[in-house]
């Protein structure tokens, strides 16, 4: 059974930010550009610059395939309950594949099949 989680991302530190030790951890607090004060954990980057940690917006899913592999995919969704739709999906295809109803192939033609036909003349051109 997968999972749906948000990645923490790290960003620089803003030019007015003042990173204090607080419970052992970083944290940093400044004034946006809006006035409005902000707080965000920090910690050290890979070349020992300040970094503020924040939570990306979209989800990510992460399930195992039918290979065995385990696969981590941005859903594009920003409420969990259309994420968890979303990864019900994935792992339904992937079931299909482990069962043999279908094969990888066959998906990557059925997702082919979705783009406007449009595209497929533009890439044909392009290949000519």
């Amino acid at each position: 059974m997968g999972s749906v989680f948000r990645k923490q991302v790290t960003k620089p530190l803003p030019a007015n930010a003042v990173v204090s030790h607080e419970k052992g951890k970083g944290v940093a607090r400044w004034v946006d550009s809006k006035g409005t004060r902000q707080v965000a954990p920090a910690k050290t980057g890979r070349n020992g610059d300040w970094r503020i940690v924040i939570q990306n917006a979209i989800y990510t899913a992460k399930f195992r395939k039918a290979s065995g592999e385990t696969c981590e995919v941005s859903t594009g969704c920003r409420s969990k309950s259309a994420a968890q739709k979303k990864l019900a999906d994935l792992e339904t295809r992937e079931e299909r594949i482990r069962a043999n109803f279908i094969s990888d192939e066959e998906y990557g033609i059925a997702d082919l099949q979705r783009q406007p036909l449009a595209e497929h003349f533009d890439a044909y051109l392009a290949y000519l």
